[in-house]
């Protein structure tokens, strides 16, 4: 029998299968609070992200300070001028949120280019090396890059208004920014193209809702497509995060070099049904996310969805189910243990 590990690679690399992986993010497991002699022995932890490299500053200063509020306080100075965002704790899983992004104002723009063009990446020698050994064969190291630049630009340095504007009023300066960004990200790609590592995660968070089809075209496709030629003839596989309504992008995203579409979501959540996804995308891994408003049912109701997402697919290969977010804490270990379950019957 193969174990975790081989069991998940052999579905990333769309190899047939015997049964079905099944993964759940590291801190989320760690969450779920299982005994050590009581861990279910068919749950495979992801451990997404490792840090192969490090982001690094020549004139900018960052500078983190707690808030009583338990919140953290991040300013950016700069030759320009300083850049702050106000992060607060969420009640669910105790995570940073941010509440005022560091784009506040129009002009604040231009201190973020300086940012950018100041930021380069080096590499943290043997850190994939010393994770993997840490997990073992209970689980699979993926690690991660910057997100694409689109999605960067709205979720790590301003709101999503902020960059609406942008697009609207501003379209060169954001295509500025993109541009930069992804020069800047290609140190780290080729750091990752230099690793051990089969698996490449690309935490994109991407979803029709907010990257419509045009800008699908205009800042999607192209950084795949980049990305592919670093990272493709490595021998490395891209793994996308591509976790929300993507109905719309179907037939871009089966255009697309993306090795595996990662937190698939399907219906009722999502919108794109698995057999869809798996028959337009031929060439594709799905890593299916269990959809998060499932985790408020019955047992017998999640093996009943269970079964039909793996009715919809003909052939046993090209998929794995994960838990990579969204699941209320006092029901993830019990919902854990029901889906290994069925997973393990199916």
């Amino acid at each position: 029998m193969p174990t975790l590990r081989e069991n998940l690679e052999r579905a990333l690399r769309g190899e047939d299968l015997e049964q079905f992986p099944f993964g759940v993010y590291s801190w989320l497991y760690d969450q779920a609070g299982f005994p050590a002699d009581e861990e279910p022995s068919t749950v495979a932890r992801m451990h997404m992200g490792a840090g192969c490299f490090r982001e690094e500053h020549d004139s900018v200063t960052e500078e983190a300070q707690p808030l009583p509020d338990g919140g953290l306080l991040t300013t950016l100075h700069t030759p320009l001028g300083d850049l702050s965002r106000r992060q607060a704790v969420e009640p669910g899983y105790g995570s940073y949120w941010t509440v005022e992004p560091f784009i506040q104002q129009p002009e604040d723009w231009r201190i973020l280019q300086y940012v950018i063009e100041d930021t380069h990446y080096s590499e943290i020698p043997d850190e994939f090396a010393r994770v993997e050994e840490l997990l073992g064969e209970s689980g699979l190291v993926i690690p991660g890059l910057p997100r694409m630049p689109f999605q960067r630009l709205w979720i790590e340095f301003a709101a999503l208004e902020q960059l609406c504007f942008l697009l609207a009023d501003q379209r060169d300066r954001l295509d500025r920014l993109v541009s930069l960004l992804t020069v800047q990200g290609q140190e780290a790609w080729k750091i990752l193209a230099r690793s051990d590592a089969e698996f490449v995660w690309a935490p994109d968070n991407l979803t029709a809702d907010v990257l419509s089809p045009e800008l699908y075209r205009r800042y999607a496709q192209p950084y795949y497509e980049a990305l592919a030629e670093v990272l493709h003839p490595a021998g490395k596989k891209i793994v996308a995060h591509m976790d929300g309504h993507l109905a719309a992008l179907v037939d871009l995203i089966a255009r697309s070099p993306v090795d595996v579409i990662e937190s698939f979501t399907p219906p009722p959540n999502g919108n794109l049904p698995l057999g869809q996804a798996w028959q337009a995308w031929p060439d594709k891994c799905l890593f299916l996310n269990f959809p998060p408003a499932l985790h408020l049912c019955e047992p017998e109701e999640i093996r009943q969805f269970i079964e039909e997402y793996i009715g919809q697919v003909p052939q046993r290969r090209r998929l794995a189910f994960e838990i990579s977010e969204d699941v209320p804490l006092d029901l993830l270990a019990g919902n854990i243990l029901a889906i290994a379950e069925v997973l393990q019957e199916a």
